[in-house]
């Protein structure tokens, strides 16, 4: 049997005894001799196709015979080496001196056929005079896609001789290539110009600049040449094509590869028409900068030409339309078309008018300042005439002429009119120059105009405009009338001085406070356009005026706004209880002076007035309107009008004008005039109560009459309808008085107080009257009289009157209420805002439709909004959510009507329409502004020491700098404390010192600082800043006393960023010279930078002028010098300035500061350290944070010598956070980068996407808060594509043993779906564990698996333990992807054996005697039971003991479950000892024992804020930084326990003096100060402090210490003999006591110190060797025998430190007994010996009988006494002493 190869292999051949065959036999296939070679390509299959023949001929093989057999291989894939190899022929490659080269496919070749580019690394094995750089990063790996992606650079070091050497092998995991040799050769480079034509183009567009413009060329191949631009155009900006946005944006720098892609473009941004314009350039390639170049652009002027080629023709009675052939218009270069050439009409026609056509043959005029196209008509009328008439402006009470500018009419054949007054002016008087006043009717001709003779006196009330309405009646036709109005526009004045409204008493509580409410200072301005009321204040012993907002503080002036939004209040201080408070009231051009009577007593509430008065013999019933006359409740409560509510059960009572019935009202409404009451009778008794915050009064409002009174004020309700802008008669039935019916004429009605939006007016036959004050009782009865609306307002109107009966010598008051209505449908919008992704309702206040007759208005909505929704309710679930189209006014009144944002920010609005039956009014807009939620904090950007030179300083935005994305300048606030040696004022106002400002006001200049004590150079202040929502702080901002000088305005500090080019502006370096040119004011350079180099116009000088700086020519470059490794470093240079030509410094040396910092990173540099991902998390899921989400390991590499820490700055708003381990925010990269374990869970409702603001920092500047980066890190929220998958159970989290397992059952993990079996049902896992975690099936390791798994109980979770984990880890996480459903499930890894799972530092309170020990001081964990777990106490505490909670008895064994459960404490005895120490061993019942010792300390009651002072400086300790408030008054007092290395410790910073011993009122006072020593770098210095009070124990605490480094302080002065002196006061121990150097600076007491000590020590040895000779004697304290105080006991030292610094205290002997007891006022803990304390007060005797283990020695004198000291007394330890 053969069988012959139809179809061979296509990647490899059969062969026979290694021959190529095309059949073989099945004998040689049995001896194995057929065999199948591969050809080496990367395929994993092979097949080839056969056919058999038989040597035997038969039937029944024939069918065998006829078919084709397929044999298939599968291969092994074997992975193939990569090959690295040199294609450049060059034996060299040229790369500028200091400059890079891209390594290309030309240069360099990798090829591995069977490995991804980003598996393929191209390794450094060796380099010399160069390295690579990807990123501008030095690196010694990158990958084979970097090297095609052209990301790769060869950078030359710089090497004496210029060549450079580097070896490079190719690996991919498994293999590696041969070695590739690339040699390098260093040469200078030069650019030559190739083209430089400039650019044209049009005004207000743009233009590319190609290379054909602007060509350089690099003598090197594949060099990159730059542009950068020094000097921008004037009309235009340079922009750059965004390769991630595909948009322009303005850029400064640019390559030749843009030019030649045609990247960048020049657009036109001016108003102006200039006809040229350009930009000055240098070109950079490597170090090479060429000298300046001009790019010239030349804009092209758009010609327009016009045609008139037919003549428009036509008489008198036609209408003819304006073609193309009578006017038509053309531009060049560019030509528009038709409808884009618009016409604008400077004069319009005289003797007819232009219209455009309109569809449906309509026409409309075209008036002046209006426009057109093509589509005109032309209409002439018969008579044609040109009339002007503008506005007359005139200012509040004067008068003015009225000439032919403002009114003249004339027509072709007539120029005299005569114009007769229709509707006189309401608010001034239009006369002739006789004194004539023109009243109705009255006329005045076109001469009286042109000849000046007519003019117009204002009245001088408080209206902007007025106007008159006339007629023109031609005198040669009187038949041809012009109806026209004469318009006044009122400039108003401040004329009217402030006025109280009336008289009020503040009653307030005894030393309580009341708000300043309007109606407590009820000032009025009759100014409209008059600014806020300033209300100033003197200071009174009797009360004080403070500040409603936080922290209160006291106010001498502010403004009616202050009143109004309740931030003033009165505070009683409590010395009278009746006084008086002098105060003025300014409005800026008046001021009044004011008295406030205050009175003060117990809290109380009671009725003023309760009483209406009427006429008797009135007709009943009737209704009157209730005032502050009848009906008053007073309180000395701090409350408001509105919470006076008075009720009534009742239906007597209604509120405003349409009487709408109530049973509640306030005060408020009582005061305005809104409630009315329906008077049944003469005699009638309302009862009612009224309730004021906690207190309720019966109220009886009575009802009386009288017969005759002079003045009465009669309150009955009269309407008066009027539509919009119509007149209605006053009749008789409004004025109406039924008591006066029988009154015999006449009855004078006196206007007291006239209507706002109309008047009243007086119609006769004959005369006329505009605005009448006074009528009678005839008038109205002949119906003359009438009110006319004015139609500018809508709002209704109001008159009161007088009204006075002659006859019954009666007078008495009338209000007539004025209802002004419209006959059609009005709609009124407000600006409606909503946050972001959130949702608000439409009210009234923003949509409200009016109707003629309160009729309900369907709203419909013309046009949606674009981002958001308009819905009913407020709906929660934004998935399926979909607009209405139409509301009612009614679903607007009850708040059904919602706007629901979808999460974009913007400007938005809905078009809506409002129809009542078949009456619709037009489209309005509702404006909708999306609000940015206030998420993110403020974050400080820059805090850097102000230098003040002379007494004051600017404090700009170069010095103090907050960014807060969200929030405007304006609203971040600064909050100071007391300024030390100074106070921060208003720059333009010294006097105004200043609490709070904004960086608003920074970055205006408007804040200064102003130094007060000159004594001391060092000062500042404290400060917090807050957005109103987030705040951080305290900060503190130092200032610095300088040496005055004339010349340097400003000398800032320069924040830049690593190997960047910075511009150094004039707003940080500045020098002016009276009478000098900026040109003319030179800057030397002394002493240069150390890690920079300054360069001007690109080139490094030593030399520039003012001038280059304002024009941002000076930079500070790093670029080229070493790459910083640390996270911030310190730079400055020394310089001179001086006259241009003239040799003789002007000023002493100066330093200009430099700081570079990583924080300063743009965002497009920062994206090649840190990388940031999306978090993509299912609605309602959770998900895990890891390094894919959140990257910095680049930083970190880049700054080695940094320990790099992680914090979240700003929590998500839509979800919350959950550290696995613990409750941190801050923790350093190492560590997170090993287990990210950060679990987000979402929690809102909707879809909305979310954030997570995280800062990056070094940890040695964790105090600098402007030294951070702040990095964002997407939430991506997305909605599960089936909503029918439910979740049904999942665990939070599952306990696993280490090393082992546990089933995943269905009871456990359960999802569901309706019509989806549940093999379907997959679980997908997103993120493996990172402990060792994995998800298995039986044996397997799986990613994937269905609910049907876990309904059989396949499905498991494993642990394996890592072999190299260096600590143990109990958490890891797995996510998971539920068919989109994202979960997270934590795994609680428990140990094998006895572990000590909590163990830490046992804290407790100074103050306390006692703590009470639990699981996280003590947590013991094994398999068994906790109570198996016992503890024994194998070395007691020195100090004290342990108690059972329950008997007091002493503890010396326990268990684990004692602990959780809180039966064990620890009972301080000695109290003075700061810390304890015990060793235990802790036993399971398996006999597995742990030994191990643990501490007590207390923690002292004084919190700590670091401090921050730069090197040679002194900077004074303030509350903010120690505050010891909580032993206020306990005479806290502070030692130095360990040694100062890089400062001192003084009370005069101008001393080598230091202090060891300083008190809190020290530091109140600002007497302590730390003087930081010389330092070339910046070191962090803890200093540990012990702080003492009376009866409580002692606790030492450390203080942190940033000293900065000082900026080249050498480079300072160049004389020999200031050298000298500098270096003698930077080394103040000589060689000759150096060794001496740890005694500080003042040695010679302390010898004598320790002589005294030696000498003790040597008595005590004496002594001791006496006693142990008397061993039967009992031994006898010293204590007892010494008549001072005991000595602190010996503590054992922190564990937490790394070295044991001595202990001060421990080592200092005082010389004086009576020094050591004043210092110190502990007692010992033995009974002390008696003394003379008749200067002392007595202990309480009421704490004596006290029964607690807390020692409350803060507040008392003595500890209480307890059975607890009395067991214990015999166990004092023998070895406390003090010496």
């Amino acid at each position: 049997m053969r069988r012959l190869i139809v179809e061979s292999a296509q990647h490899g051949e059969i062969r026979i005894n290694d021959v190529v065959t095309s059949s073989f036999t099945y004998a040689q296939l049995l001896a194995r001799r057929v065999i199948y070679k591969n050809d080496g390509s990367e395929n994993r299959e092979d097949r080839l196709s056969f056919q058999i023949e038989f040597a035997a001929k038969h039937k029944e093989f024939a069918a065998a015979e006829s078919k084709t057999y397929t044999l298939k291989f599968k291969i092994n894939a074997i992975n193939d080496p990569p090959v690295l190899t040199k294609r450049s022929k060059d034996e060299k490659l040229l790369i500028a001196s200091r400059g890079s080269r891209v390594l290309t496919n030309e240069i360099l070749v990798v090829t591995d056929e069977d490995d991804r580019p980003e598996k393929i690394k191209v390794q450094v094995v060796e380099a010399s005079g160069v390295h690579v750089e990807v990123h501008g990063q030095s690196v010694t790996e990158f990958s084979h896609k970097q090297l095609i992606e052209e990301l790769v650079s060869l950078v030359d070091e710089g090497t004496e001789t210029g060549s450079g050497r580097i070896r490079l092998i190719a690996r991919d995991g498994d293999a590696r290539s041969g070695v590739v040799v690339l040699e390098t050769q260093s040469t200078k480079v030069d650019v030559k110009l190739e083209s430089n034509t400039g650019l044209k183009l049009l005004h207000h567009s743009s233009a590319l600049i190609s290379n054909r413009n602007l060509s350089f060329q690099a003598s090197i191949k594949d060099m990159t040449v730059a542009y950068r631009i020094v000097d921008m155009p004037d009309t235009g900006v340079v922009e750059c094509l965004l390769e991630d946005d595909n948009k322009f944006s303005m850029c400064t720098t640019f390559t030749q590869v843009q030019v030649n892609e045609e990247q960048v473009r020049f657009r036109h941004t001016s108003q102006s028409s200039s006809p040229s314009d350009m930009f000055s350039f240098q070109v950079e390639a490597g170090e090479f900068a060429s000298m300046v170049h001009v790019f010239r652009i030349d804009f092209i002027p758009m010609n327009i030409k016009v045609f008139t080629r037919e003549p428009f023709v036509l008489n008198a009675t036609e209408t003819m339309s304006i073609s193309r052939q009578n006017l038509f218009s053309w531009t060049f270069p560019k030509s528009f078309s038709a409808h884009n050439l618009i016409y604008h009409i400077d004069e319009p026609p005289k003797l007819g008018t232009l219209a455009r056509k309109l569809s449906g043959g309509k026409q409309r005029r075209i008036g002046v300042s209006s426009n057109f196209t093509q589509q005109i008509v032309y209409v002439p009328k018969e008579s044609s005439i040109r009339l002007v008439n503008k506005t007359i402006v005139v200012k509040e009470g004067e008068t003015t002429s009225i000439t032919s500018d403002f009114l003249s009419l004339t027509t072709p054949d007539d120029t005299n009119f005569i114009f007769r007054i229709v509707s006189p002016t309401l608010h001034g008087q239009i006369r002739l120059k006789n004194g004539e006043i023109l009243r109705k009717d009255s006329n005045f001709s076109s001469d009286d105009i042109s000849q000046h003779r007519l003019t117009y006196s204002h009245s001088g009330d408080e209206a902007r405009v007025d106007e008159c309405r006339l007629l023109a009646v031609s005198r040669q036709n009187s038949m041809r009338h012009v109806p026209l109005t004469l318009s006044f526009s009122i400039i108003l004045l401040n004329d009217n001085a402030p006025k109280l409204a009336h008289n009020v008493t503040v009653y307030m509580v005894e030393r309580g406070e009341r708000v300043l409410h309007p109606f407590l200072l009820p000032w009025i301005d009759e100014d409209v356009d008059a600014s806020a009321l300033l209300f100033d204040f003197a200071q009174n012993k009797d009360a004080s005026i403070l500040s409603t907002v936080s922290p209160y503080l006291p106010l001498t002036s502010f403004t009616q706004h202050d009143i109004d939004e309740g931030k003033v209040m009165i505070r009683h201080l409590g010395h009278h209880g009746e006084f008086f408070i002098r105060y003025t009231v300014s409005d800026g051009a008046h001021r009044v002076d004011g008295k406030m009577h205050v009175l003060a007593a117990k809290p109380d509430v009671w009725i003023e007035k309760a009483e209406v008065v009427m006429i008797c013999g009135a007709h009943f019933p009737q209704i009157i309107r209730l005032s502050s006359e009848n009906l008053t409740v007073l309180t000395n409560l701090d409350v408001t009008l509105e919470n006076i509510v008075y009720s009534s059960n009742g239906s007597r009572f209604s509120v405003g004008s349409q009487r709408r019935s109530t049973n509640t009202f306030s005060q408020r409404d009582v005061d305005n005039q809104l409630v009315w009451y329906s008077v049944l009778s003469e005699e009638s008794v309302e009862m009612m109560k009224v309730a004021v915050a906690d207190r309720v009064l019966e109220v009886a409002l009575r009802v009386r009459c009288e017969n005759s009174r002079s003045s009465h004020a009669y309150q009955q309700h009269r309407m008066l309808r009027v539509p919009v802008g119509g007149a209605v008669l006053i009749d008789k039935s409004l004025l109406e008085i039924s008591m006066v019916d029988d009154a015999e004429p006449p009855i004078l009605y006196q206007v007291v107080k006239h209507p706002t939006f109309g008047y009243l007016s007086l119609d006769y036959e004959k005369s006329f009257s505009s605005r009448v004050s006074r009528f009678t009782d005839r008038d109205v009865a002949s119906g003359s009289v009438q009110y006319v609306h004015n139609n500018g307002h809508f709002s209704n109107d109001s008159i009161d009157f007088q009204v006075q009966v002659m006859s019954r010598n009666l007078s008495f008051h009338i209000k007539l209420d004025i209802d002004v209505f419209q006959r059609n449908i009005s709609i009124t919008t407000a600006l409606f805002s909503v946050p972001a992704g959130g949702r608000a309702p439409i009210t009234s206040h923003f949509l409200n439709v009016s109707t003629s007759e309160n009729e309900e208005a369907v709203i419909s909505v013309i046009s949606p909004a674009t981002s958001g929704w308009v819905t009913t309710d407020s709906v929660q679930n934004v998935t399926n959510i979909s607009s209405i189209g139409t509301f009612t006014t009614r679903m607007i009144e009850t708040g059904q009507v919602w706007f629901v944002s979808d999460g974009s920010q913007g400007n938005d609005s809905i078009a809506v329409r409002a129809c009542v039956q078949d009456q619709c009014t037009g489209a309005h807009l509702l404006k909708i502004t999306v609000t940015r939620l206030n998420e993110k904090g403020p974050v400080m950007t820059r805090n850097e020491v102000l230098r003040v030179s002379g007494t004051k300083a600017l404090i700009t935005n170069s010095h103090l700098d907050v960014e807060d994305s969200d929030t405007p300048t304006n609203s971040i606030t600064y909050i100071i404390a007391q300024p030390s040696n100074g106070r921060v004022v208003k720059a333009t106002q010294l006097e105004e010192v200043l609490s709070n400002f904004t960086q608003f006001d920074i970055d205006q200049s408007n804040v200064a600082f102003l130094a007060t004590n000159h004594t001391n150079p060092f000062g500042g202040f404290s400060f917090h800043v807050t957005d109103g929502k987030h705040k951080i702080g305290p900060e503190w901002f130092s200032t610095e006393l300088s040496s005055p000088s004339n010349i340097l305005e400003t000398n800032g500090r320069l924040v830049a960023s690593p190997s960047s080019a910075t511009v150094i502006g004039a707003e940080l370096l500045r020098a002016n010279m009276p009478g000098t040119r900026p040109d003319e004011i030179v800057f030397t350079i002394l002493k240069p930078p150390r890690f920079g180099e300054v360069l001007v116009d690109g080139i490094k000088q030593t030399v520039f002028t003012q001038t280059q700086i304002n024009r941002r020519q000076v930079v500070y470059s790093t670029l080229g010098f070493s790459d910083q490794n640390e996270w911030s470093r310190r730079d400055s240079f020394s310089f001179r300035t001086h006259k241009n030509q003239s040799t003789q410094f002007l000023n002493a040396n100066e330093k200009f500061r430099i700081t570079t910092t990583y924080a300063a990173l743009s965002d497009k540099v920062l994206a090649k350290y840190i990388t940031a991902r999306p978090l993509v998390v299912s609605r309602g899921g959770s998900a895990c944070f890891n390094q894919t989400h959140l990257d910095v390991s680049a930083l970190a590499d880049a700054v080695d010598k940094e320990i790099v820490m992680i914090e979240i700055g700003t929590e998500p708003r839509a979800g919350t956070l959950e550290w696995l381990d613990n409750e941190r925010k801050r923790v350093s990269w190492t560590e997170l980068r090993s287990a990210f374990h950060l679990v987000y869970r979402h929690t809102a409702t909707d879809s909305l996407s979310d954030s997570l603001i995280f800062h990056v920092y070094a940890a040695r500047e964790s105090t600098r808060r402007a030294s951070r980066i702040r990095i964002s890190v997407d939430i991506r929220i997305t909605n599960p594509p089936d909503p029918d998958v439910q979740v049904i159970t999942i665990p939070d989290s599952v306990s696993i043993l280490n090393s082992g397992s546990t089933p995943l059952l269905a009871d456990m993990l359960m999802t569901r779906h309706k019509t989806v079996p549940p093999q379907s049902i997959l679980y997908r896992t997103v993120q493996r564990g990172t402990s060792g975690v994995t998800i298995r099936r039986g044996d397997d390791e799986i990613d994937t698996f269905s609910q049907q798994d876990v309904n059989d109980g396949r499905i498991s979770i494993w642990h394996t333990a890592p072999r190299h984990q260096p600590s143990a880890t109990w958490h890891d996480v797995i996510v998971l992807d539920i068919e989109g459903h994202t979960r997270t499930v934590v795994i609680d890894i428990r140990p094998l054996d006895l572990m000590l799972k909590n163990h830490s530092v046992i804290w407790y309170p100074q103050g306390k005697t006692y703590v009470v020990l639990s699981s996280q001081h003590l947590g013991a964990f094994s398999t068994g039971d906790r109570s198996q777990l016992r503890y024994k106490i194998t070395s007691g505490p020195e100090n004290g003991t342990f108690y059972w909670v329950a008997g007091e008895k002493e503890a010396k064994e326990f268990t684990q479950k004692d602990v959780d459960d809180g039966r064990v404490l620890y009972a301080q005895l000695n109290m003075h000892s700061y810390q304890d120490k015990f060793d235990f061993v802790v036993e399971n019942d398996a006999r597995d024992v742990l030994r191990n010792s643990s501490e007590l300390k207390v923690r002292a009651l004084v919190s700590v804020q670091p401090v921050i002072v730069e090197a040679d400086t002194a900077t004074p300790l303030t509350t903010s930084q120690i505050n010891a408030s909580g032993l206020l008054n306990a005479s806290p007092r502070f030692f130095l326990t360990s040694p100062l290395k890089f400062g001192r410790l003084t009370f005069d910073a101008s001393t080598n003096y230091t202090t060891y011993y300083f008190t809190y009122s020290d530091i109140q006072k600002g007497i302590v100060y730390y003087k930081a020593f010389s330092s070339d770098e910046e070191v962090h210095e803890t200093v540990q402090l012990e702080v003492r009070a009376d009866n409580v124990q002692p606790a030492r605490f450390t203080l942190p210490i940033t000293v900065l480094r000082a900026d080249m302080d050498t480079y300072d002065n160049v004389g020999a003999d200031d050298t000298g002196a500098r270096n003698n006061s930077q080394n103040p121990t000589s060689t000759g006591n150096s060794k001496f150097a740890f005694l500080g600076e003042n040695s010679l007491p302390v010898v004598v110190l320790l002589a005294i000590l030696a000498a003790t020590i040597f008595i005590l040895i004496c002594r001791r060797c006496g006693d142990d000779r008397k061993k039967n004697k009992k031994r006898v304290p010293i204590s007892t025998k010494l008549d001072t105080p005991t000595r602190l006991p010996p503590s054992p030292t922190d564990s937490l430190e790394l070295e044991k610094p001595p202990d001060l205290l421990g080592t200092t002997v005082f010389a004086s007994v009576r020094q050591a007891e004043d210092r110190m006022t502990m007692q010992s803990f033995n009974k002390p010996p008696r003394h003379d304390n008749s200067h002392r007060k007595p202990p309480n005797p009421r704490r004596q009988n006290v029964s607690s283990l807390d020692y409350a020695g803060i507040t008392t004198d003595t500890p209480p006494p307890m059975r607890l000291f009395d067991q214990v007394a015999q166990t004092q330890p023998t070895n406390h002493y003090w010496v």
